[in-house]
């Protein structure tokens, strides 16, 4: 399982300035993380460690802002990801949620609206791009792979499975098979049905429902049904109240365990 813990190594303040990514400007808007929580459960909230990705390179910088303003090319193959960062009971901070995210071509009014399910679409974008380069491949090979697949019909895909979701319970892209995806995508044979999530089972949320899915809009779920949905054979992270990691691993609703331990810390103090 990719649990996408990263040693954060240099950052940029960015309050005021614009950051640029190429010739246009928008206004990056970013979720309201703290809605999506009840108040007396929200996670300690302490800003954003976002990442700007494209065939030029990836670059990564923090904000505690509701929005950023970037220069970058609609036109280009290129994603942006925010991921929450939470502080512990201990004040420290981490990256425990999964990414909020989208697309530089989804651009719209010189606004790009970050959402969850955007997130996943955007961390394809960046693991086949961190991938490729990392294996000093030429360009033209993972610029081909990136800038030929059709990543609107991937949205398309995502939202149809939203709409047709039972409501009563989220669905958690994050537990699909997120390498094989990764594969096809990369390898130009893509079919909608490795969006599928299978090989799951529910079960009852530990510590009575007092604990976080990394998945964020999941999180009313537990609230609302006291359930979590768990992967099957493989290491589950989700985490409790304070931050501590709880990993569950299992065949069935009937047949698993659970482990405690602490979460690692991704971030120093903010400058």
């Amino acid at each position: 399982m990719i649990l996408g813990w990263n040693l954060l190594l240099g950052f940029c303040s960015c309050s005021s300035q614009v950051l640029w990514f190429g010739e246009k400007e928008v206004e990056l808007v970013l979720p309201d993380f703290l809605m999506e929580f009840e108040q007396e459960s929200a996670p300690d909230f302490a800003g954003w460690h976002i990442w700007v990705c494209s065939k030029n390179g990836i670059t990564d910088f923090r904000s505690r802002n509701k929005s950023e303003r970037l220069k970058l090319n609609k036109n280009e193959i290129g994603s942006v990801l925010a991921y929450p960062v939470c502080l512990n009971s201990e004040g420290e901070e981490l990256e425990f949620f999964k990414p909020a995210g989208a697309l530089f071509y989804e651009t719209n009014d010189n606004s790009l609206l970050l959402d969850w399910y955007g997130g996943l679409r955007a961390w394809f974008l960046k693991e086949i791009l961190e991938k490729e380069m990392k294996t000093g491949c030429e360009n033209e090979t993972w610029v081909r792979a990136v800038e030929s697949f059709n990543w609107n019909k991937l949205k398309q895909v995502q939202e149809k499975m939203i709409f047709q979701q039972d409501w009563d319970y989220i669905h958690n892209p994050w537990k699909m098979n997120l390498e094989a995806v990764l594969q096809a995508i990369a390898c130009g044979s893509f079919k909608a049905n490795l969006l599928n999530v299978t090989n799951v089972f529910e079960i009852e949320a530990p510590d009575e429902g007092k604990c976080y899915s990394e998945f964020v809009p999941e999180n009313k779920n537990i609230k609302k049904n006291c359930k979590i949905l768990i992967k099957q054979s493989e290491v589950n992270l989700i985490s409790s109240y304070n931050l501590n990691a709880i990993i569950i691993v299992g065949k069935s609703a009937q047949e698993y365990s659970v482990k405690y331990c602490r979460l690692p810390v991704t971030m120093k103090g903010y400058d």
